[in-house]
């Protein structure tokens, strides 16, 4: 019997010193060969393809440095301890050339100077702490070196798109040539420095932009490779018209949000159609926003409030066909702007048509199409929410909400002459002089290029985009897949990924209602047998030995 316990103990130490053994051999291995288990579906807490692309394609040192104070609020030293995870990764992915380095800005009083300076500003932390509320002041920051070049994350807020900003923060400081996109303004646009704020913000990151005015003639200018056109609202003249034309022509790449429809939100939810000549030379490419508004069965809900005694204000939400809800089987699934995507809602939108046969040899990306069982509503518009939505019989089918045409495209002013600038445009004190066209030929036919419309600007407003927040990231990952390729694409989609509950039945409901409340105290009592069990079977066992 003795000799069998001492068999048993010899048997122990030696499978222990084993798995020791073991252990210590892959965290020898595991220091010069990075590798990380990640069960998430869409590998949430690895970093992606893209990401590992660029890290590998450095060709020279990247200093990214953590700016965090020390000694940081419980909350905030988790979300640091994620932060350096994934810049571990980051530096194993680089083969070295990420070098990261961690510095609280408050030891120094000359370093928090510099600090402030690239744009790191102290922020003031409230936080919780033995049933106490105290508020600290310290520092979030990261920054990006590289030869002489910065980018700073000023406040590491959130960590959902940290891969996001990181990557495109090294792409912006490693990359020779920063992208120039341009924004138009001077037909009403919609403002990038109001409505389209976050989208300006979001734009900033990666590329140059710049306001484009074609007052008094003026051609777009030449480094302009992507040109943002968005819910204009007045006519565009003749010349304005050219110098659009003339920028496809010479390769620019058009990205057109096109509103058809103007909705008065002043005076209640009035809406009536707008014309507007630019579908002229959407037309001329082959390309028509039509006049209407699309409602399908696959909706999101719209919450309003109203106060019908104008004293008690009442929330309502409701099922809202005018706010269509866009779904993964009815994306482009081969496009990368869309293949990360769950769903979208796109509020107030026109669909798009596409001639055949003027773009018989071009090709049409159709990015988001309505369900089968959405309809359109034209000439009057009735858009409260309270009415009965009634769908016409045999009238539901699918639309073309979104598409990207890429051709050689025909000039609209191809065999005519250069338009004029108009006298209204010469008038204005402040304008430049008008150009000399004197020398100037109009480009018949572009190289081939691209166009994206769709009939709505409003799916990306500041309003829209804190209820629908994946519409921004379609919306960016469009222009970066036209500017850049696909690059960044599925980092940014990865975030936004939307996993609805299903409807359940009374009795699923009822069932997991069960498991919650006596599910847990079961599998005690059923735990606490099986250990009774094998206890009373291994004490018969041992008496059995004993006995022999």
């Amino acid at each position: 019997m003795r000799k069998r316990k001492v068999q048993l103990t010899t048997q122990t130490v030696i499978s222990v010193l084993i798995l020791f053994g073991v252990l210590v051999i892959i965290n020898g291995i595991s220091q010069k060969k990075f590798c990380r288990l990640d069960l998430t579906k869409n590998k949430q807490y690895t970093v992606s393809p893209a990401t590992k692309k660029i890290l590998a394609g450095l060709d020279d040192i990247v200093t990214i440095k953590l700016f965090f104070s020390k000694n940081l609020p419980p909350v905030m030293a988790i979300q640091e301890r994620r932060v350096k995870d994934m810049l571990d990764e980051y530096r194993a992915y680089s083969k070295g050339k990420i070098v990261i380095k961690r510095i609280d800005p408050a030891s120094d009083p000359k370093l928090e100077q510099q600090v402030r300076s690239i744009g790191i500003p102290q922020v003031q932390m409230t936080f919780r702490e033995k049933d106490n509320i105290e508020v600290k002041n310290g520092y979030l920051g990261i920054g990006i070196f590289y030869a002489d070049k910065t980018e700073v994350l000023p406040i590491v807020q959130h960590i959902d798109n940290l891969e996001y900003d990181l990557t495109s923060a090294i792409r912006k400081v490693t990359r020779n040539e920063i992208i120039k996109i341009g924004l138009l303004t001077g037909q009403g646009e919609r403002d990038f420095s109001d409505e389209f704020s976050f989208i300006r913000g979001v734009l900033d990151q990666q590329y140059d932009t710049v306001m484009v005015d074609l007052k008094n003639g003026l051609p777009i200018p030449e480094d302009v490779k992507l040109l943002i056109i968005a819910g204009p609202k007045k006519d565009f003249s003749k010349r304005d018209l050219f110098e659009i034309d003339q920028f496809v022509m010479r390769g620019g790449k058009l990205v057109v949000l096109f509103d058809t429809i103007n909705i008065d939100f002043k005076r209640g939810l009035m809406a009536t159609a707008r014309k507007n000549n630019f579908s002229e030379l959407l037309a001329n490419y082959g390309i028509r926003v039509n006049t209407n508004l699309v409602l399908d069965r696959y909706m999101d809900k719209l919450t309003y409030s109203e106060s019908p005694d104008n004293r008690i204000q009442y929330v309502t939400t409701v099922n809202y066909p005018y706010f269509v809800k866009a779904v993964k089987t009815n994306f482009d699934k081969d496009n990368p702007i869309t293949r990360g995507l769950q769903s979208l809602t796109l509020p107030w939108i026109s669909s798009v048509n596409i001639d055949s046969g003027k773009l018989a040899d071009a090709k049409i990306t159709r990015l988001i199409k309505s369900s089968e069982f959405a309809w359109e509503t034209k000439g009057r518009f009735n858009l409260n929410p309270k009415q009965q939505f009634n769908v016409p019989p045999d009238q539901e089918k699918q639309f073309d909400l979104a598409v990207i045409v890429t051709d050689k495209f025909k000039s609209m002013f191809e065999g005519k002459e250069i338009p004029a600038v108009e006298k209204s445009e010469q008038s204005d004190p402040n304008a430049p002089p008008p150009p000399d066209d004197s020398d100037r030929k109009i480009i018949a036919q572009s190289p081939q290029t691209q166009i994206f419309v769709m009939g709505s600007s409003y799916f990306i407003t500041m309003d829209s985009l804190r209820r629908f927040s994946g519409n921004g990231v379609f919306f960016m990952n469009a222009v970066d897949w036209m500017a850049q390729g696909d690059a960044l694409i599925g980092i940014r989609s990865r975030s936004v990924e939307e996993y609805p509950i299903k409807d359940l039945s009374d009795a699923a409901k009822s069932g997991i209602k069960f498991i919650n409340v006596f599910g847990g105290s079961v599998l005690l009592v059923i735990i606490g047998f099986a250990i009774f069990y094998l206890r009373r079977r291994e004490k018969i066992i041992y008496e059995n030995m004993s006995l022999k």
